[in-house]
């Protein structure tokens, strides 16, 4: 399944073991967000450690299960392990 109409607007995520935010959604807004610290080795990180994980799995299986109309604007990166990830995994 996905996520609809999500909308993260001058959000603080720092520190996150995993992934600051992931996620399969349709009309998704991440912007003005400030991502710090998210993956990072400090705090024992696991995979895949992103500070934004746009996830597209299982798309053989659900057509539905991908990003679309997804932005991503004016957002703050520091010290994330990775950044951005992006997978599409079938």
């Amino acid at each position: 399944g996905y996520c609809n109409n999500i909308k993260l607007d001058s959000v603080k995520i720092k520190y996150a073991r995993r992934n600051g935010v992931s996620g399969v959604c349709h009309n998704w807004s991440i912007v003005n967000c400030l991502f710090e610290g998210n993956g990072i080795e400090e705090i024992k990180g696991a995979a895949p450690m992103a500070a934004i994980d746009f996830e597209s799995d299982y798309i053989k299986i659900n057509p539905d299960a991908k990003c679309v109309n997804t932005v991503m604007s004016n957002c703050k990166f520091t010290n994330n392990k990775f950044d951005v990830s992006s997978t599409n995994a079938t």
